[in-house]
């Protein structure tokens, strides 16, 4: 793996130096959020986001996100500080054209237009962000996927006309839901057509046991997912997630599936006099929670062999984004989360049974505005059903700021 990384690092400073002659034209967005939590303690998550363009033909993105956790211990306890930094994407890429249809190729690291995210739309047809506001991600531009997963590879992209795109994937993947490290193929197709958006993905996972070797195949897995969003989006519209990231074929134990893998997302969206109102029910696994800010699960039940490493549950979002004060454009919203971490579509019924579940209710509401030449926002979140033995994450007070460099 660093072998890999010191290589595509590599090639990126000599096509950097290559084009040195032209003159870079730079884009990037920046975003910090704060957060305090009861019991008292003090988070932070930032990132950092830009592409650089080298002419028609050549562009290189980084993307990178720091969490800091416990920040009150900094002049106590200062060795006690939690920060993390992650790699979200660095990647460059060549384009060309032929009659018809524009390539893409593509060298990667990190989270390169993962399944069950909207970036590949975005960035095939120009189109806006689609994913659900209540899985509002502070963690970049990418947000967080539906199943995300983490790897080192190479892609090719190709644009056919202005409606659809195709897409094929290699690379060495660390899956983040199952924990497994594989090789893994990804291969997709994107429409853009109008009042519909559609990204479906499949692919097949080569799992393997050990760093040393990957040619020792341990287990075959494979895995599907779309993302579409149909109707006017002015009006009325729906948008559904759904997909399978692991469902395993093995020489040892035969067919399986990882239920923890299953993900749902479906979301009816009405527009209705400058109000937003958008129900959904949902079901995801607790390694895309992890980038959400207003989804959020107890470490104990994480911790908990018993519990499924996913949350099932329903959310009303209320908001609207057209109100004016003194000239300044303000949102104002809220959602409504009833959830069940520790539950997914398979386990929920047992569980049920058992009278082993752990339910939230979480009101979210929140404003924001532009501020600075960017935007702000500050939102509280607080878990109704836990209020009284203040778990970790019953009540969070959350400020941030984003803006465009």
């Amino acid at each position: 793996m660093k072998k890999l990384t010191v290589l595509l690092s590599a090639i990126l400073l000599a096509a950097s130096a290559s084009h040195a002659a032209i003159m870079p034209d730079f884009s990037g967005d920046i975003g910090l959020l704060g957060e305090i939590t009861l019991p008292v303690s003090l988070d932070a998550q930032t990132y950092l986001a830009g592409q650089l363009n080298f002419g028609e033909h050549f562009l290189i993105r980084g993307e990178f996100a720091v969490e800091a956790t416990n920040l009150q211990n900094l002049i106590s306890e200062p060795t006690a500080i939690n920060a993390t930094f992650n790699i979200r994407e660095l990647s460059l890429t060549g384009t060309f054209a032929t009659p018809h249809m524009v390539h893409y190729l593509t060298a990667f690291l990190g989270e390169f237009e993962p399944t069950g995210s909207d970036i590949f739309l975005r960035r095939q047809f120009g189109v806006k962000n689609m994913l659900p506001a209540l899985t509002e991600s502070w963690f970049g531009v990418n947000g967080a996927s539906a199943y995300p997963s983490y790897g080192i590879g190479g892609a090719y992209s190709g644009k056919i006309g202005n409606n659809v795109a195709l897409g094929a994937y290699v690379f060495k993947n660390s899956d983040l839901v199952t924990s497994s490290k594989s090789i893994a193929t990804n291969f997709r197709l994107g429409a853009n057509l109008t009042n519909f958006c559609a990204d479906v993905t499949s692919g097949m996972n080569f799992v393997y046991s050990t760093d040393s070797s990957f040619f020792s195949i341990d287990e075959i897995t494979l895995h599907f997912g779309f993302t579409l969003l149909a109707g006017n989006v002015n009006v009325f519209c729906v948008f559904v997630e759904a997909g399978i990231g692991d469902f395993g074929l093995s020489t040892s134990s035969g067919v399986n599936l990882n239920a923890d893998s299953i993900y749902l997302f479906i979301e009816p969206r009405l527009s209705l006099w400058g109000w937003q109102i958008q129900p959904s029910v949902f079901c995801l696994p607790f390694a895309s929670v992890d980038k959400m800010v207003f989804l959020y699960y107890p470490q104990s039940i994480a911790e908990d062999d018993s519990m499924s490493n996913a949350i099932l549950g329903a959310n009303l979002t209320v908001y609207n984004d057209t109100l004016y004060f003194l000239d300044t454009n303000f949102t104002v919203g809220s959602h409504l989360t009833f959830g069940l971490p520790g539950s997914n579509l398979l386990t929920f019924t047992g569980n049920m049974a058992s009278g082993n579940i752990y339910p939230q209710l979480i009101v979210s509401p929140y404003i924001s505005t532009g501020f600075m030449g960017g935007t702000a926002k500050a939102a509280v979140s607080v878990d109704l059903l836990n209020l009284s033995n203040i778990r970790t994450g019953a009540l969070r007070i959350m400020l941030g700021f984003k803006t465009s460099l």
